[in-house]
């Protein structure tokens, strides 16, 4: 949900640590989780996968993410523009469609994992009870990477 504050400290703060301490070795999946109490989160997340559609979803996320403050006051062309993304005509007229399938299926796999909260993170099929610390994740991708469980990170 882009319009959750707390969905914005992973991918501004703690996933660039991470990348940064084990460079392709990680792999990430944004899914979608709209709040129905949030009243931008159905709109942005069409924008996402507008910006998404040329190749811009992680910086249009950031811009969106850094600038949840202006959500409903600034334009999601704004948004675009301060993530480059190239064809701001196109995009403009994606997010006037349909809303894209990837939003309907995140709230899917959401509902059948039973996620209802954001964020939610889930490392290999592990997925935490409550957003882990940095230090706990990596510990956690250390494990994934010495062939070991995270379960023996939690426990242990």
């Amino acid at each position: 949900d882009l319009e959750c504050p707390y969905c914005a400290r992973f991918p501004l703060q703690v996933l660039p640590r991470l990348e940064n301490e084990f460079p392709g070795q990680i792999a990430t999946t944004f899914m979608h989780l709209p709040i129905p109490s949030h009243r931008f989160a159905i709109p942005s997340a069409i924008a996402l996968e507008c910006a998404a559609s040329q190749g811009r979803a992680r910086e249009f996320l950031d811009h969106v993410y850094m600038g949840q403050d202006s959500i409903g006051l600034r334009s999601w062309a704004k948004y675009a523009e301060a993530a480059q993304v190239a064809g701001i005509e196109e995009f403009s007229a994606c997010i006037k469609r349909e809303a894209p399938s990837r939003i309907t299926a995140g709230r899917d796999w959401a509902n059948r994992l039973e996620v209802n909260a954001t964020p939610t993170i889930i490392v290999n099929g592990w997925q935490f009870v409550s957003t882990p610390s940095e230090g706990t994740l990596i510990r956690v991708i250390e494990a994934l990477l010495a062939g070991r469980s995270p379960q023996d990170v939690i426990d242990g």
